[in-house]
């Protein structure tokens, strides 16, 4: 299967933009496409596999994914230790 890839409007103070993976093997995506340059998107090629759609984006967004779930982990871990010290300031204070 042969795919589109379409890159978002890129803003201002961003260094890059979102890159989205369109099937237009049938009209919908094809007019998918249609409704995506209209709103500036751009066309930045096409890739070639015969995984479906989710597959290849969820590999694309494998490392990123697993980065994002050690982050929320330490966040949740700083949070607790945080909520933790609140608490005991508060019994010295009153």
């Amino acid at each position: 299967m042969r795919y589109v890839l379409m890159k978002a409007p890129q803003k201002e103070e961003d260094c890059n933009s979102q890159i989205i993976i369109i099937d237009n093997s049938k009209i919908i995506g094809k007019q998918r496409v249609e409704n995506l340059v209209k709103e500036g998107y751009t066309y930045v090629g096409t890739v070639e596999s015969e995984l479906e759609v989710h597959y290849l984006q969820r590999g694309f967004s494998h490392n990123a994914d697993k980065e994002i779930d050690v982050m929320h982990g330490l966040f949740q871990q700083i949070s607790t230790l945080a909520d933790s010290h609140i608490e005991l300031a508060y019994k010295l204070v009153y």
